[in-house]
């Protein structure tokens, strides 16, 4: 995971997955990992889209986090396919 101190510390208290996707450098589908699997802390806002507030402090103690256990911030290859493979059977 790469990201951007200045961009995140501009960013509000709370704010949306897009939001985590251009100061972190992530893609949709990486951000989505992180935030399913318990590694950055969320809030849904019960939508069906848009449904996702990460807080600031959350995320800055993900990338303490992350800086001691890169490895636990390791995407599995299969997290990709399985997305990949319900993403054609949507269609």
């Amino acid at each position: 995971m790469r990201y951007d101190l200045d961009e995140i510390h501009r960013l509000p208290d709370v704010f949306s997955l897009a939001d985590l996707c251009r100061a972190c450098h992530l893609s949709h589908l990486d951000a989505r990992y992180y935030l399913k699997s318990g590694l950055i802390p969320y809030e849904t806002t019960g939508k069906k889209t848009r449904c996702y507030l990460v807080k600031k402090n959350a995320l800055l103690r993900a990338i303490e986090d992350y800086g001691e256990n890169p490895e636990k911030y390791k995407i599995p290859g299969i997290w990709r396919e399985k997305q990949h493979l319900n993403g054609i059977r949507k269609r």
